[in-house]
This record gives C-alpha cells, sequence and structure tokens, in this order.
C-alpha cells in the first residue's frame, strides 16, 4: 500500500509542476502581448505627433506666426522621447533592429528638412523645404503603419506547448485517479460489502478482494475469518444432528 500513496503523491508533485508551468508560460504570453499592445501604442503616438509636426510647419509657411514655431519644437520634445522609447531596445518586443535603424532614418531626414523649412522662414526656398519635409514626413508614417500592422497580424503564441502541457497534466490526473480507485477506494468499498454480509451470516460467497498493503491482509483476514465460521456453525450442525448423549449407568 505504501507505493500506492507514494505514486499518488508523485503523481500530485508532477500535476502541480505541471499546472505552475502551465500557468508561467501562460503568463508570460499575457505580458508579453500586453507589451506589444504599449509598443503599438507608442508607435501610433508617433505617428500622430509627426503628423501634429508637419502641420506646424505647414502653418508656419502660410502665417509666419512664431506660435506655430513654438508648438512645433514642443511637439518634437514630446516625439523625441516616444522615438528614444522605441529604439532603446528595451521592453519594446515586435521591434527589429532593422526597423529601429529604419526608423531613425526616416525621422533624422524629417527633422532636418523640417528645422530647415523653419530657419529659412516664409519665403519660396521654405515652401520648398516644408514640401520635402512633408514627404519625408509621410515616408515615416507608412514606415510606423506598416510595423503596426505587422505586429498586430503576426502570431504571438508560445505554440501547441500550453496544450501539451494540459493533456499531459490530465493524463497525470487520470491516471492517479484511477490507480487510487483501482487500488484504495475499490477494495475499501467491497470489504465493507464483504463485512456486512458476513455480519448478516452469508458466508457462502468468498473474499474476492486482491489489494496490496494492508487492504489485502484486512481481505485475507476476513477470508479467514469466514472460512472459521463456516468450519464452526459446522461443527455445531453435527452436534446437533447427534442430539444430548444418553446418561451413563
Amino acid at each position: 500500500m505504501r507505493w500506492v500513496f507514494g505514486f499518488l503523491v508523485v503523481c500530485y508533485l508532477a500535476l502541480a509542476a505541471l499546472v505552475g508551468l502551465q500557468g508561467h508560460i501562460t503568463g508570460t504570453a499575457g505580458q508579453e502581448g500586453f507589451q506589444l499592445l504599449e509598443t503599438v501604442s507608442k508607435l501610433h503616438r508617433l505617428r500622430e505627433s509627426s503628423i501634429r509636426m508637419q502641420g506646424f510647419v505647414d502653418r508656419f509657411q502660410l502665417t509666419g506666426q512664431r506660435v506655430w514655431v513654438e508648438r512645433y519644437t514642443v511637439e518634437k520634445d514630446v516625439a523625441g522621447d516616444l522615438l528614444k522609447e522605441l529604439t532603446s531596445g528595451r521592453g519594446n518586443p515586435g521591434m527589429t533592429q532593422e526597423f529601429r535603424d529604419s526608423l531613425l532614418l526616416a525621422w533624422q531626414e524629417f527633422t532636418l528638412l523640417a528645422d530647415s523649412a523653419i530657419a529659412v522662414g516664409q519665403n519660396d526656398q521654405g515652401d520648398i523645404l516644408a514640401t520635402r519635409a512633408s514627404l519625408r514626413q509621410e515616408n515615416l508614417n507608412l514606415l510606423l503603419e506598416q510595423r503596426i500592422s505587422n505586429i498586430l497580424s503576426e502570431p504571438h503564441n508560445k505554440g501547441i506547448w500550453p496544450w501539451v502541457l494540459v493533456v499531459i497534466a490530465l493524463f497525470i490526473a487520470v491516471l492517479g485517479l484511477g490507480v487510487f480507485l483501482r487500488f484504495v477506494a475499490m477494495p475499501t468499498r467491497q470489504l465493507a460489502i464483504d463485512t456486512q454480509r458476513i455480519a448478516f451470516g452469508d458466508l457462502d460467497a468468498p473474499i474476492t478482494v486482491r489489494a496490496p498493503g494492508s487492504i489485502g491482509a484486512l481481505a485475507q483476514a476476513l477470508e479467514h475469518l469466514r472460512i472459521n465460521l463456516i468450519e464452526t456453525r459446522e461443527q455445531v450442525k453435527r452436534i446437533i444432528s447427534r442430539g444430548p448423549n444418553p446418561p451413563q449407568t
């Protein structure tokens, strides 16, 4: 019986380990999914900032008001912080090194032309530089949109391993339950039925329970008791059939 309980303990520990591992894999996948959403959010915000920056440059070329230069500068600082977070290489899954390099290059070309358009001022050369900056901004916008689309369309999971672990865990659970029923629960229930049957005087059917350990020993003892009771019952019947002994003279 010890090996049965030892096997059940091993099954329980293995089951707990598999469940823990499956939970860890699922939690890791969930964390990576959350980080991917953060990356997509940063890319989208950088795209919106670059659009606003170009809008401020265009308005400055049309009106000449310095307020648009100030708003451009503030927006450039905001977008620059986002760019640093995206290209730092830390905590931004979905950002390949090739894309980081392309993003930095597109950003540098756009900001260089936009800064030049503001520095030249409101004239024909400034208009030309602003137009060229708008083209670079559109290229940057397309680059960001393509990266966002790729991140959202790529499968981000751990493959079949979580399902494999679930199947193995279910197999261990069923195996442990089967061993428990086969060697503990069912023999114990049958012994209870046989004990009650013998208690009511039914001694004809033998004890057929076969189990290891103490349950098996108890079944053998109960069978010996049944045989002894049968022998005792037969002796009593023989004594009764002989009748009382005649008195000695």
